[in-house]
C-alpha cells in the first residue's frame, strides 16, 4: 500500500431533504446548515476526526479509529434531533487515497452510497465497520440486509445503529442507487401451459363468437394504427385522433402478442403527400406493414361516434369493421376502453386487464400533443427554447392527469437536451416512484435511462435493442442501442445491430439509413480504416455530411492519405458542433496519435488563425487554447482555457485543461479542478482525467488503475477516447493498456 493509500473510516453526512427545505423557507434552511457545520466543527476534532470537505449541505469526514467515528456520530445525532436538523450518516471502513487536502477512492464511494439510502436521524454502517465494533457493548446494531449498489461488484451488508436517540429505519424505508433486480426468465412451455389452463378454466377471451378471424398470415404481419380522422368540424377535437392511435398502439404493444409499430413517421408521409385511402394500403405494404387500422369520428345527436376499420394492405380490402362506439363527448376515456376491447378481441388477445392502464384525460393529452410539437421542433432545430416551451405543456399535462406518465418521460429527455441535469435527476426520482404503474414500454424507457445514468452502457444497449424489436419503426431506440454498444466497447455488437436494421426496420423506404450510417464508428474502433475509406468512396455525397467529414479526416490520417486533408477542411461548415474548429481539433488529435507531431502543429496553427479571426465568438478562447495545446505551448493554452472557463464553466473543457496542467507539473491545480466539479467522489470522467494526468506525468501504474476505474464507472468508448486519445500514447505498447481498451465484442 502506497504512502498516500491506507485504510480509513469514512463518514458521509447530509441534511436530508435540504433542497425542499430551501424552497419552503430559505432563511430557515440556511440556519439549519449553520447549525450543521457548527456542531461538526465542534465535535469531530474531539474524536480524532477530520472534516475533509463540505459539499453544500453534505460533509465528508475521515477518522483513524472506527470506534471513534461511530461515537462521534452517536454524539451528534441527538443534538441534531433536538435542534430539528434532519441529518443522516453513513460510515464505511475501506481503502482510500489521501492527497494534501482531500480523500477519494472506492471506500469514499461506498460510504456515500450507504449514507444516501439512510433516513433522517439514523446512522448506517457497512459490515467492515460492524466487524470492528461488534464486540464493544456500547454499540447496538441491527442488520438491514444486503444491498446491490450500482457500480459495486458484490452486494454489501448494511447495519443500523440502534442506540438510544437514534432513528432506526425499516428495510422498506431504505432507498438508494441500487442495481435493478435481474429478470427472472420463465420457460415458454410453462407460460403456455399456464395460459392454456387459465383459458380452460375461465374462458377469458375478448373475441365475440360472431367476429371474423384473422388468417395466420395476417396475424403474423406487422400492424400500424393511423390517427383517426376528425369529421366533427370542431377543431377542439383534433387531438382526439392522435390520442386514439397512440392509446391503441400502447395497449396492443403491452400485450406482447401483437406485432405492432408506431406510425408516427408514416402518418407524416401520408399527411404531406395527401394520399387517398386506396393508395395508403400500397404505401404501407411497401413499408412492411400487413395490417392497418384506420378510423374516423363524428358527432350525431350530441353523441361522439367512433368507427374503426381494419385493412389488409396487400389487398387494400377492409377485413373487419368493429362495432361503432357511441358515447357522450365527456366520456372519451370510456370510448377508448371500449374500442381497445374490440381491437384486442379481434386479435384474440386474452384478458390482461390487471396490466392495463386507464386512458389519460383528453385535456391532458392535448397539452402533451402541444408539448410534443415543441419538443420535436427542438430536435429539428437544436434550439433549447423549444424544449423549454415543451416543458410548460408536459408539466401541465401531468398536472391535469397524474396517472399520465408519458409527458414526464419526454420532459426527462428535454431536461437532458437542455443540460438541466439537476432537474433531470429530480424528475428521475419522481419517475422511479411511478415505475410500478408504468407500461412495459414506459418501464423500459425508465430502465434505459437508469442504466445509462449509472454507466451501465451494455445493459442500456440491450434494453434499447429490446425496444427496437418491440417497435421496429422506432429509430430513437435503434440509435440509443447503437450508441450504448459503442460506449460499452462492443463495436461488433453494434455492427450486428446495424445489419439487423436493414432486415427489421419498418418505415418509409426513403428514410432508410445510408450504408455507412452506423457502421463507420464501430469499424473505426475495430481499426478497419481501409473498409471505411472504401465505404465512403462509394458515395462521396455522404462524406460531405459535416458529421461524417470529421470521421473521414481521421480515416485519411489512419491510412496515410495526408494530402486529402485540405479538401476535408474546405468541406467543413465554419462553426457549430461539427464546424471547422471541431474538424481541426480532430485532425490534430489523430495526427498526434500517429506520431505526426510536426504536422499536427501546422494544423494547430490553422486552428489558431481561425480563432484569432473570430474573436467575437463565444468559443474564441477555447479554440485558441486547444490550438496552443497542439502547438506545444501548454502554459499559453492553460491561460486561454482558464479564461474560457470564466465565461462557460463546462466540465467538457477539462479534457484539454488537465493535460496542460500535467505537462506544466501543476498537480495542485489538477486536484482542485477535479474536486471543483465532483468533490471526492470518483466517476468515470474524473477517473479518465486523472488517468490522463498520470500518463503525462510518467506514472503508468496509477494511470492504468484510474483507466480501469473509468471503464468500470461507465465512461464511454468512442472513436476519439482511450485508444484514440493521443495523450495516452506512452501507454500504447503496454499489454495492460491493450487489454483494457481491446474491443469486447
Amino acid at each position: 500500500m502506497g504512502d498516500n493509500q491506507r485504510l480509513s473510516t469514512i463518514v458521509f453526512g447530509d441534511i436530508k431533504g435540504y433542497t425542499a427545505l430551501m424552497q419552503d423557507d430559505e432563511a430557515n434552511a440556511m440556519a439549519l446548515l449553520g447549525i450543521f457545520k457548527e456542531q461538526l466543527e465542534e465535535c469531530v476534532p474531539t474524536y480524532g476526526g477530520k472534516i475533509v470537505q463540505y459539499f453544500g449541505d453534505a460533509c465528508l469526514l475521515s477518522f483513524e479509529s472506527t470506534s471513534q467515528a461511530v461515537r462521534c456520530t452517536l454524539k451528534l445525532q441527538p443534538v441534531f434531533s433536538k435542534k430539528q436538523v434532519p441529518v443522516r450518516f453513513g460510515i464505511h471502513l475501506g481503502e482510500v487515497i489521501f492527497t494534501e487536502d482531500n480523500v477519494f477512492g472506492d471506500g469514499v464511494n461506498v460510504a456515500s452510497r450507504i449514507e444516501s439510502m439512510g433516513v433522517a436521524g439514523g446512522i448506517l454502517v457497512s459490515k467492515s465497520v460492524r466487524d470492528q465494533i461488534i464486540n464493544k457493548p456500547e454499540f447496538s446494531l441491527k442488520p438491514m440486509g444486503s444491498f446491490d449498489f450500482k457500480n459495486v461488484e458484490e452486494p454489501l451488508e448494511v447495519f443500523a445503529l440502534t442506540n438510544e436517540g437514534i432513528v432506526v429505519p425499516r428495510r422498506e424505508d431504505l432507498q438508494g442507487k441500487f442495481k435493478p433486480p435481474k429478470r427472472r426468465l420463465i420457460r415458454r412451455e410453462v407460460l403456455l401451459a399456464v395460459a392454456a389452463l387459465l383459458v380452460a378454466v375461465s374462458g377469458i377471451w375478448f373475441l365475440r363468437p360472431d367476429s371474423p378471424s384473422l388468417t395466420e398470415e395476417q396475424r403474423n404481419s406487422y400492424l400500424a394504427i393511423l390517427p383517426f380522422e376528425n369529421e366533427t368540424n370542431q377543431a377542439g377535437l383534433d387531438g382526439f385522433g392522435p390520442m386514439v392511435s397512440g392509446w391503441l398502439t400502447s395497449e396492443l404493444m403491452e400485450t406482447g402478442e401483437v406485432k405492432i409499430v408506431g406510425a408516427d413517421k408514416l402518418k407524416e408521409v401520408v399527411s404531406e403527400a395527401g394520399i387517398a385511402p386506396p393508395d395508403i394500403a400500397a404505401l404501407f405494404a411497401e413499408s412492411g406493414i400487413g395490417i392497418l387500422i384506420i378510423g374516423k369520428y363524428y358527432i350525431q345527436d350530441n353523441q361522439l361516434f367512433v368507427q374503426a376499420n381494419i385493412m389488409d394492405t396487400q389487398t387494400g380490402l377492409i377485413v373487419h369493421a368493429p362495432r361503432p362506439i357511441i358515447r357522450p363527448q365527456t366520456q372519451k376515456s370510456d370510448i377508448l376502453e371500449e374500442l381497445s376491447e374490440e381491437i384486442l378481441g379481434y386479435w384474440e388477445v386474452r384478458d390482461l386487464s390487471r396490466f392495463r392502464q386507464n386512458p389519460p384525460r383528453f385535456e391532458a393529452y392535448q397539452e402533451y400533443q402541444e408539448g410534443l410539437e415543441d419538443f420535436n421542433q427542438g430536435h429539428k432545430t437544436g434550439d433549447d427554447k423549444y424544449f423549454a416551451m415543451s416543458e410548460v405543456h408536459f408539466l401541465k399535462a401531468f398536472e391535469l392527469d397524474t396517472t399520465f406518465r408519458t409527458p414526464l418521460l419526454k420532459l426527462h429527455v428535454a431536461y437532458h437536451n437542455m443540460g438541466r441535469y439537476g432537474e433531470k435527476d429530480s424528475l428521475f426520482t419522481v419517475l422511479g416512484e411511478l415505475k410500478s404503474q408504468m407500461t412495459t414500454w414506459e418501464r423500459k424507457n425508465y430502465e434505459f435511462e437508469w442504466e445509462r445514468n449509472y454507466g451501465e452502457n451494455l445493459e442500456a444497449a440491450r434494453i434499447a435493442e429490446e425496444m427496437f424489436e418491440m417497435d421496429p419503426s422506432d429509430e430513437v431506440s435503434f440509435s440509443r442501442a447503437m450508441g450504448q454498444y459503442v460506449r460499452a466497447n462492443y463495436p461488433s455488437r453494434a455492427l450486428q445491430l446495424r445489419n439487423k436494421w436493414d432486415s427489421l426496420y419498418i418505415g418509409q423506404a426513403g428514410d432508410q439509413l445510408h450504408f455507412s450510417d452506423g457502421r463507420d464508428v464501430p469499424l473505426y474502433m475495430l481499426k478497419e480504416f481501409d473498409s471505411i475509406y472504401t465505404m465512403y468512396q462509394k458515395d462521396l455525397q455522404i462524406v460531405n455530411d459535416p458529421w461524417k467529414n470529421r470521421m473521414y479526416a481521421q480515416v485519411l490520417i489512419q491510412t496515410g492519405r495526408y494530402g486529402e486533408l485540405p479538401e476535408r477542411i474546405l468541406a467543413a461548415p465554419e462553426r457549430g458542433p461539427v464546424g471547422k474548429p471541431a474538424l481541426l481539433y480532430r485532425i490534430c488529435n489523430t495526427l498526434m496519435l500517429k506520431g505526426k507531431d510536426s504536422l499536427a502543429r501546422i494544423y494547430g496553427g490553422q486552428l489558431k488563425d481561425f480563432a484569432l479571426a473570430n474573436r467575437d465568438k463565444t468559443n474564441y478562447l477555447q479554440w485558441l487554447g486547444t490550438a496552443e495545446m497542439f502547438m506545444g505551448n501548454h502554459e499559453a493554452a492553460a491561460r486561454h482555457l482558464e479564461s474560457y472557463r470564466e465565461i462557460d464553466d463546462d466540465s467538457d473543457i477539462m479534457a484539454d485543461l488537465i493535460p496542460c496542467y500535467a505537462r506544466m507539473g501543476a498537480t495542485g491545480k489538477i486536484d482542485n479542478l477535479i474536486e471543483h466539479y465532483w468533490g471526492p467522489r470518483i466517476n468515470g470522467f474524473s477517473a479518465y482525467l486523472r488517468a490522463l494526468a498520470e500518463t503525462i506525468r510518467g506514472n503508468p501504474d496509477q494511470a492504468l488503475e484510474y483507466l480501469a476505474t473509468s471503464i468500470r464507472e461507465g465512461y464511454g468508448f468512442d472513436a476519439w477516447s482511450y485508444a484514440y486519445d493521443y495523450h495516452f500514447r506512452p501507454l500504447f505498447d503496454d499489454p495492460r493498456f491493450q487489454q483494457l481498451v481491446r474491443p469486447k465484442g
